[in-house]
């Protein structure tokens, strides 16, 4: 027997088991509450890890005069925009442009929007399993399961993380009027241009968007209709899938160039990895995200997933075995039911887009995020598991009542896990200690924990993290920046010089460390080489004003007013907001007054 058949329109996509609309609205209601009650401990959290260059210290979202580069440079741009990166997220920025217009930098409210679009996403995760499904109570349960999951706690705890939900309200909300659209009704043509419109936002959030037409070419397959339907032979039926993705794969091309030109390249390599490590690593890494979804403990902001470079049992062996049999599983089972085989391919394919482990920086392979978008299909894929346990003749809401105890169980089970495993989101620290305990051999867990140490004042400890950092991997560019910004701030200028100059060596496209060695250069009376590594700076980040303010700094302590004035003026007009620039302007005003003035 055949489950869940799709249907062609929504007419017929209502209950396998009619009830009173009032009552599926209510356990819909229940699914988002619990998901809301679940992460409202996220409030109180502090921004953490990423977010403080994301969000405190951009000042790209503190204008919209900025708003035009989104779309014209990567995401970090405002630190380094000569600097290669792979992140070309401008609906990202806008987002938090907006966040940063209504709330300033009140993590509260940033928290609350990013909960806020989980559930959003959750909802679309129900209206999607509706189609799928056709059986609300069971589109209820897929939702709930996606809602509550603790692999989405980086997405949805950590404000950065807003990336993922962002990109699935998108995406899911394409795919959904996609859907509409094949219904081919007078309304046809605004449902595939707000589809187009949606696919749009979402390749520019987050470029693993570009599954889209991948999963509209899936559902046409699995779910032909129309002439499709009709086809006699397989080719005609491929040829009716891919036409289409016409529309998508069109749009594709277009981001495709814009990113290349934006980019400079289509991905940048960053760890040169060899097609065989490539090859070896992919099973235990698919493996990892699949165990994370299966078995949720154990999360972390850090993991230290090695690379693969040889056939070892528990590291390629086990890995292939494992996912051969849920790939075998789950293909015999998409033989009977073709919710399943579309949820299959939903899971995976996102995956597959992120096994290209040379855009990642070396041995940061792995993040729990990855899973938020493949979690779609698993959710569906265990609501359909769940909806076949027929335990016990007594049932309940219109279903067995021990499938109704497993969802219950199931959803308690991962509601506590979610709550028990979000506090380490709260802050710096938590965040640093439970990834060392994660992964203790993670240079970036560890270098986390120094950066966390060295802003509470515990200096000895941060120095000895960064050091032990920098001996496991002497190239790692941010902990010889750090220590040398350690060691500046202690007045070891010495150390800070060499530290800076091993860090501009290894990543000569930061500002910041030409700001630090220059004021260190300062301190040591040598105010020429200082004013030269601040002119250095300004080169590389021409937007933002720590440069100017950096060499105004410079040029008045050379005496020259007029140079530093102009300096501070430039800084003002870059970070209007700038309340230091506009000091240093009044007093040089003032003095170059004084100056001028006659004497008697």
């Amino acid at each position: 027997m055949v489950e869940y058949q799709a249907p062609a329109t929504t007419r017929n996509s209502g209950d396998g088991n009619p009830g009173p609309r009032a009552a599926r609205r209510v356990l819909l209601f229940v699914v988002l509450s619990a998901t809301f009650v679940v992460y409202i401990g996220t409030l109180g959290f502090d921004f953490v890890y990423d977010d403080h260059e994301q969000i405190v210290e951009n000042f790209r979202i503190q204008s919209w005069q900025y708003a035009p580069g989104y779309f014209t440079q990567h995401v970090w741009s405002h630190i380094s925009p000569k600097d290669p990166s792979n992140f070309y997220r401008p609906i990202f920025l806008l987002w938090l442009r907006l966040n940063h217009m209504f709330f300033g930098q009140s993590p509260t409210w940033w928290h609350l929007t990013t909960v806020l679009a989980h559930l959003l996403v959750t909802l679309l995760v129900y209206l999607l399993a509706c189609r799928l499904m056709r059986d609300r109570v069971d589109a209820c349960v897929a939702a709930l399961i996606f809602g509550l999951h603790p692999a989405h706690l980086e997405a949805v705890a950590w404000v950065s993380g807003v990336t993922e939900p962002l990109l699935a309200l998108w995406f899911i909300s394409s795919f959904l009027c996609y859907l509409k659209w094949r219904e081919r009704s007078p309304k046809a043509p605004r449902w595939i241009a707000a589809s187009l419109a949606f696919y749009t936002l979402a390749v520019l959030t987050k470029e693993t968007a570009l599954a889209l037409p991948a999963l509209v070419l899936a559902w046409e397959w699995i779910f032909p209709a129309g002439i499709a339907e009709a086809a006699r032979s397989q080719i005609q039926k491929v040829l009716c899938a891919i036409a289409s993705t016409v529309p998508f794969l069109a749009l594709s091309v277009v981001y495709l160039a814009v990113r290349v030109r934006v980019l400079k390249e289509l991905s940048h390599a960053f760890t040169p990895l060899p097609l065989r490590t490539l090859v070896l690593t992919a099973p235990s890494v698919v493996w990892f995200y699949l165990r994370h979804l299966l078995w949720p403990v154990g999360f972390s902001a850090f993991y230290d997933q090695p690379y693969v470079r040889s056939l070892g049992f528990f590291s390629f062996v086990l890995p292939v075995l494992m996912l051969t049999a849920v790939v075998l599983g789950l293909a015999w089972w998409s033989r009977q039911s073709r919710a399943v085989a579309f949820a299959s391919i939903w899971l995976f394919l996102p995956i597959l887009l992120v096994l290209n482990l040379r855009v990642f920086a070396e041995g940061d392979i792995v993040h729990d995020r990855y899973l938020y978008l493949p979690s779609v299909g698993f959710s569906v894929i265990a609501a359909v598991a769940l909806h076949r346990l027929k335990l016990g003749r007594t049932r309940l809401l219109d279903r067995p009542a021990g499938q109704v105890a497993s969802v219950a169980t199931l959803a308690l089970a991962l509601g506590f896990s979610g709550v028990s495993q979000s506090a380490h989101w709260a802050n710096d620290l938590l965040l640093a200690y439970r990834g060392m305990r994660i992964a203790p051999n993670s240079i970036y867990a560890l270098n986390e924990l120094a950066i966390t140490m060295a802003q509470r004042g515990y200096n000895d400890e941060a120095i000895r993290f960064y050091r032990k950092v920098i001996e496991l991997r002497p190239n790692f560019w941010e902990s010889h920046y750090n220590l040398g910004l350690l060691y500046y701030q202690a007045g070891k200028l010495e150390e800070a010089e060499r530290y800076l100059n091993a860090a501009i060596e290894i990543n000569p496209f930061d500002p910041r460390e030409y700001v630090c060695l220059g004021f260190t250069e300062l301190q040591r009376g040598r105010a020429a080489e200082a004013a030269a590594l601040m002119r250095r700076a300004r080169e590389i980040q021409p937007d933002g004003a720590s440069s100017y303010m950096a060499l105004g700094v410079v040029l008045k302590s050379q005496g020259d007013l007029e140079g530093a004035l102009k300096e501070f003026q430039t800084a003002l007009s870059k970070e209007p907001g700038r309340t230091s620039a506009r000091e240093q302007i009044a007093e040089l005003e003032a003095d170059i007054k004084r100056s001028h003035a006659p004497s008697h």
